[in-house]
């Protein structure tokens, strides 16, 4: 079976694998786990990715290129219609480095090439740490038209 991805049942509680939409998003525990926050007017919509993932079985698959057009028709639903910002964020590097194997670092260039070009005037934005921290949660919400990127630490 291939990497799942579900909606989630709660906005302010996004588990890894799931999407939430809303005025304001809170995503779980990230442990090596990037987000992706797509902007469309008063609406986020939010993805919580893990470089492997479970499958609905009892196999762990990485995530790979062939799941990036999954994610991308969760963030923009509307095919032709553009969001008005997308920003990426979590542990970044380690998934372009390909910390988990070649196929989660092929992954993130085809996932972040086709997030440009799904995004209007605004673009992508990307929202690194100084050092990660595999005890934060964040919280997205639209501050000034923007996507605003909080993290927490969780003790």
């Amino acid at each position: 079976m291939p990497y799942q991805l579900k909606e989630g049942k709660d906005r302010l509680n996004i588990a890894e694998q799931e999407y939430a939409s809303g005025p304001e998003l809170e995503f779980t525990r990230f442990t090596s786990c990037i987000g992706v926050v797509a902007k469309h007017g008063p609406v986020l919509i939010g993805v919580h990715l893990v470089m492997l993932g479970g499958n609905g079985g009892r196999d762990y698959v990485p995530f790979s290129p062939t799941d990036v057009s999954r994610v991308m028709t969760v963030l923009c639903q509307n095919p032709t219609a553009a969001a008005d910002r997308i920003t990426l964020f979590g542990f970044i590097d380690a998934w372009r480095n390909g910390d988990n194997g070649e196929e989660v670092k092929i992954a993130t260039l085809k996932l972040t090439g086709e997030l440009k070009l799904k995004v209007g005037n605004g673009g992508v934005d990307y929202y690194y740490e100084v050092k990660e921290d595999r005890n934060a949660t964040y919280s997205a919400k639209i501050v000034n038209d923007e996507i605003k990127i909080t993290k927490k630490i969780v003790v």
